[in-house]
């Protein structure tokens, strides 16, 4: 049995790679550049063109690297990957099992209008969003908005880069002027009150039928970029009231694979709202399998048709830490810390049982003398 992954070189892959190898099913792990040191036992890399900016010609060449090397499962591990083996899912089902929607499917979930309009259908709660195609179109209505709102890209993952929080009509026009200038007309919303701290991801599956099969839920703490990016921090929770929107959405969506939902727990009403959804495993994967969920593997034996005991157990207040990453998350919120508070909540960061993002010896807890 055997299994393809793209972008050997995330952290995400890294942690699935380790669960297939565990198993002794057969991983070949590619990328766009070979890495300098074989980081990886009893994985075969190959090198293949890049989905985003040879499209073509990865289009090309995929197949037959599948086809000769007989895998069984495809597991394409980022957006630019998933969408272009999603566009042509028809040519890859021939050769192997690929575990993701369809693309009429998946487009919603890179369209963060689409995805806010597609999640009122199926009656989940979304911050107010709006749209305009044009800066002298969004002036017209500049005296219809209550502040603070929040302007990003409404396509792929520049949310990361190039998300603003305004709090007036300025600094909503030179947000929107920034935004369409990298990304192209933005996606306008209503700031859900609440830090970091309210946020929830619920990592879930979805078989063939779009069942929820699988599914766990995280609270973040702390993130890198502050206040928009992924998470450095957090702790797996037990919430299934947020598994079931999850649940309600991509039953609506006729969802297929592995997705995170982002919602967030507004602060003046305690009503999760959505985000966004990211169609494929997660930054944080390595929390879900420390936590008893070992959701690559799973996937795999759904996508083969096997009979799978889907767990009903995670552990609850497993910690998720990205050391390097962290430590720029807390240094950029040092000037609001004193000395003592930021070495005790350093402290009470790295105690307990925790996933790490990376390999044993960026164990952090280990040097400081803690378990």
């Amino acid at each position: 049995m055997s299994v393809f992954l793209t972008n050997s070189t995330w952290k995400m892959t890294e942690s699935a790679i380790r669960s297939f190898t565990s198993k002794k099913i057969n991983v070949v792990a590619g990328d766009v550049k070979k890495p300098s040191f074989n980081i990886y036992k009893h994985a075969q890399f190959i090198e293949y063109p890049s989905p985003d900016t040879d499209s073509s010609n990865f289009i090309n060449f995929m197949p037959t690297i599948l086809k000769d090397m007989d895998i069984d499962v495809l597991f394409p591990m980022s957006n630019g990957a998933v969408t272009i083996i999603s566009q042509n899912k028809d040519l890859f089902s021939q050769i192997t099992n690929v575990p993701i929607p369809n693309y009429s499917i998946l487009e919603i979930a890179h369209d963060k209008l689409k995805t806010v309009q597609y999640a009122q259908k199926a009656g989940i709660e979304v911050p107010s969003t709006y749209y305009f195609d044009t800066v002298d179109d969004l002036i017209s209505s500049i005296g219809d908005f209550e502040y603070p709102l929040i302007v990003k890209p409404r396509y792929g993952g520049g949310a990361s880069v190039c998300l603003h929080k305004v709090k007036n009509s300025d600094e909503l026009v030179a947000a929107y002027s920034d935004v369409i200038n990298k990304y192209g007309p933005p996606v306008i919303q209503e700031y859900v009150e609440g830090g970091s701290e309210q946020m929830r991801l619920v990592d879930v599956l979805c078989d063939k039928e779009s069942n929820l099969v699988a599914g766990m839920t995280a609270q973040k703490i702390r993130e890198y970029p502050v206040n928009q990016g992924t998470m450095t921090y957090g702790y797996s929770t037990y919430e299934p009231e947020l598994l079931e929107i999850a649940d309600d959405l991509l039953k609506y969506w006729n969802w297929y694979g592995a997705a995170e939902v982002e919602l967030k727990i507004d602060s003046n009403d305690g009503i999760p709202k959505l985000i966004e959804v990211n169609p494929r495993f997660w930054q944080h994967l390595q929390l879900s399998i420390s936590c008893g969920l070992d959701l690559p593997y799973l996937l795999y034996q759904i996508a083969l048709g096997e009979d799978v005991e889907y767990p009903t157990r995670y552990k609850v207040g497993v910690k998720y830490i990205n050391p390097a990453k962290d430590m720029l998350s807390i240094s950029n919120s040092l000037f609001n810390l004193k000395l003592n508070k930021f070495a005790s909540d350093l402290v009470e960061t790295y105690r307990g049982e925790k996933a790490y993002s990376v390999h044993d010896w960026m164990r952090i807890d280990r040097l400081l003398g803690l378990r």
